[in-house]
């Protein structure tokens, strides 16, 4: 499901006059925190959190004119694009959503011990 409609963007944005810093804020704002609600109940593997990401790589490096193998430490790297790992992001926000499940003195400390 999430492969299918990450498909479908990105062969909406293929052929647009899109900047790669537009791109990224796409990857990193809209695109990340969508699939990061979508799977608020799901654990994803990291192969397949990679397979993901790596759709919308292949544009971003297309729209940069670099090779598909060039590495991808070149996007990561924070001074220079920040692009986010998927697989990353989820764990935090698993992490996070559990810390606060621990922390909670309401119903949901009695859900999530029952």
């Amino acid at each position: 499901m999430l492969i299918t409609k990450l498909f479908q963007f990105t062969n909406a944005i293929r052929q647009k006059q899109i900047t790669d810093k537009q791109l990224l804020y796409l990857w990193n704002m809209v695109i990340i925190p969508t699939i990061e609600y979508r799977v608020q109940l799901t654990a994803l593997t990291q192969n397949e959190c990679s397979k993901i990401t790596s759709i919308f790589r292949r544009i971003f490096k297309n729209k940069l004119n670099l090779s598909i193998t060039a590495p991808n430490a070149i996007m990561e790297n924070r001074y220079i694009y920040n692009f986010q790992d998927l697989y990353e992001v989820l764990q935090q926000s698993q992490i996070s959503n559990f810390y606060n499940q621990l922390n909670d003195r309401g119903p949901i400390l009695l859900l999530t011990f029952s």
